[in-house]
Formats: structure tokens, sequence, C-alpha cells
């Protein structure tokens, strides 16, 4: 149960390390897209979607949908950090397929703009998932195996 625990913390961590990164990072391209804006604006309103339950319930799903895969193929990619950073791409990108429906009712800039959130913070999630979560995952399928 304790190992559950922190996997469950090792991924709120990794995601909102990613958000955090993700918001310090993306406003800069934001910036060159829509030059009349502020870079402080953008990072707050990246940093305001954590408590939006539209956009929070479905990244949660993607993230439990996230550990089964990489649980599933277990040792497959055990080592190799750009699988995870791709399984978070691909992941992001279902989501922001998700979202579509939505934003086509805007203009192509804001398209293109939640693409590329949505993949990034996919991409950095994949990235801390690789660096935090990784061994905690495979430790607790071997001691399901032993027991």
């Amino acid at each position: 149960m304790k190992r559950i625990v922190l996997l469950i913390w090792k991924n709120g961590l990794a995601y909102l390390l990613s958000l955090l990164t993700a918001s310090l990072f993306f406003p800069l391209i934001f910036l060159l897209l829509e030059p009349d804006s502020t870079y402080t604006w953008w990072v707050i309103l990246i940093l305001s979607s954590l408590g939006m339950p539209t956009i929070l319930l479905p990244v949660v799903l993607s993230i439990l949908v996230f550990n089964l895969i990489v649980y599933k193929t277990k040792n497959q990619f055990a080592n190799n950090s750009m699988y995870y950073v791709s399984l978070g791409i691909s992941l992001g990108t279902v989501l922001f397929l998700i979202y579509l429906g939505s934003f086509s009712k805007h203009n192509q800039t804001l398209i293109v703009q939640n693409f590329l959130l949505l993949s990034g913070i996919g991409a950095f999630f994949g990235f801390y998932f690789y660096s935090l979560i990784r061994k905690d995952l495979f430790s607790l399928n071997d001691s399901r195996k032993v027991s």
C-alpha cells in the first residue's frame, strides 16, 4: 500500500513539474504567435488550467492510461527515455484531438497553441516519469511476482 501511495505521489509530482516546465517554456513560443500578449499572462493562463475540471479530469485519465501502458509493456522499453517521452507526446496528442471540437470555433493560432501545449506537457510528463517513477513502477511489479 505504501508503494502505491508513493507511486501516486510521484505521478502527481511529475505532472506538476511538467506543467511548471511548460508554463515557463511555452510562453516564449506563444509570444511569437501572438506578439501583443505578455509572458506573465501566458504563465498565469497555463498554470490556472490546473484547477479546471474540464482539463484536469481528462489529464488524470491520461496519466492513468500512461501508467497502465508502461506497466503492461514492463521491461520492453525500461531503459529508453525516448519511449516515455514519445508515449507522453502521443497521449497529449490524443487529448488534443478530444478537445479539438471545442477549439475549432476559434482561429488557427489557438489550435496550434493548444496542440503544442498538450503534446509538450505530455513530453515533459514522459521525461519526468522516466526520471522519477520508472524504477518504483517496476519494483512494484517485481514485488507482486515474488508474493
